[in-house]
């Protein structure tokens, strides 16, 4: 009782923007749990016509629902559900799970190295995106899997075997959703250049944890269950990953108008990243711009998708085309962003593209992990000369994009 009394007071000490965000964030769970807004109607088809199948079917057959099962996710959340509905007999306590994992997700929000303003901004903006709500609300497998994410992104032990447990808790994600591939990918990477003495034991661990992936593949014949074949399509990896980036950067745009006024230090660290982050742009720019038209989910697609489409139709250009000027403007945005501290930032993109690829590139998949890229910019010794205020406005806005431009999406 005195931890909540304490809490409760931090928040009511916070600034006046970070108590609107987190009054609007508690307004829109109110608003879902009376499906009054915008999350509910394809949350609900989705959780009817996929998530509720898939546990039922892991409910009847554990072992059997395998090889087949009525989601595309890989089955580890579904597995966990099912067992659940088999024991309890309820069909609400799929629900009671989620929202237990929700709970989870926003204290382990609450635990991150930041001032405690910077916490509850974090949360407000998760609370305030629909996708968030609606993924807990409606037992979305992507609960479980922002879960993990947070646990590996807000545990830095620098010890070996702390490296191992994160790489461990990654690799565990890939079995709640085929795309969180590239989060162990990267820790691997990240954790063999700073110790090579890591690499034997991180190589050990990563052919254990992928023998069950393995497995699954043979089963089904490909990346997903066999109904679910064309939803994962490494052909279609070049333009996801050059979509997500754009929009993921468009939350980084305030951060990027304060920066400008240092144009000199902007420039040096421009210089200083390595060649591999310009090849990177360089490579999956051209990807985006020999992509094909077929990434025009308008009603999925966010802010950025729309700004393409009402572009291609006025000038006459590809989507695809419309997408690359915006895009350049992005990958300034973010090397401006990794500059800041090359090694966590970095590992926070990757986070944050790991749980989005897919097909299908919704801008509502990016919300949730929007705020702790906000989060981890702000504790960057770069903006330290900026004023609190300003610190707080680079923040405080981007979570209010995510807001509006997740609630007119979905």
């Amino acid at each position: 009782m005195s931890k909540l009394r304490g809490l409760s007071g931090r928040i009511f000490a916070a600034p006046a923007a970070v108590i609107a965000l987190l009054i609007a964030g508690v307004a829109g769970c109110l608003a879902t749990f009376l499906s009054l807004d915008g999350a509910n109607a394809q949350q609900l088809s989705d959780f009817q016509l996929f998530y509720f199948p898939a546990m039922q079917d892991f409910a009847a057959d554990p072992l059997g629902a395998f090889a087949d099962y009525s989601a595309a996710p890989t089955p580890l959340y579904y597995l966990l559900q099912g067992l659940v509905l088999k024991a309890t007999g309820w069909d609400a306590s799929v629900r009671i799970v989620s929202v237990c994992l929700g709970g989870i997700a926003i204290w382990l929000a609450l635990r991150f190295p930041a001032t405690q303003e910077r916490r509850l901004l974090v949360v407000a903006a998760m609370l305030i995106s629909p996708y968030f709500r609606g993924q807990v609300w409606y037992a979305n497998g992507d609960i479980l899997a922002l879960v993990l994410c947070l646990a590996v992104l807000s545990w830095t032990p620098a010890t070996r075997a702390g490296w191992l447990s994160r790489l461990g808790l990654a690799s565990l994600g890939v079995y709640v959703r085929q795309n969180f591939i590239f989060l162990p990918a990267y820790l691997f990477i990240e954790g063999g250049l700073a110790d090579r003495r890591r690499i034997l034991r991180g190589l050990i661990l990563a052919v254990l944890s992928g023998l069950p992936l393995l497995w699954l593949v043979s089963v089904w014949g490909g990346l997903a269950p066999p109904r679910f074949t064309g939803h994962l399509s490494p052909a279609d990896l070049p333009a996801t990953l050059s979509v997500g980036i754009t929009i993921t950067a468009v939350y980084l745009a305030p951060i990027v108008l304060l920066r400008l006024f240092q144009p000199q230090r902007l420039l040096q660290r421009l210089r200083a990243l390595p060649v591999p982050v310009h090849m990177f742009a360089i490579a999956s720019a051209l990807g985006l711009g020999l992509a094909a038209d077929g990434y025009d989910h308008v009603l999925g697609g966010g802010l950025v998708f729309l700004a393409a489409k009402a572009g291609s139709g006025l000038l006459g250009a590809p989507v695809a085309v419309m997408f690359i000027p915006a895009y350049f403007l992005s990958l300034y945005a973010l090397a401006v962003f990794i500059a800041a501290n090359p090694g966590r930032n970095t590992l926070i993109l990757a986070a944050t593209l790991s749980m989005s690829i897919s097909i299908h590139i919704y801008q509502r998949y990016f919300d949730p992990l929007i705020p702790l890229l906000l989060l981890f910019w702000a504790r960057s010794p770069e903006l330290l000369w900026l004023e609190r205020r300003s610190l707080l406005w680079t923040t405080a806005l981007p979570s209010l994009l995510i807001a509006v431009a997740a609630t007119i999406t979905h």
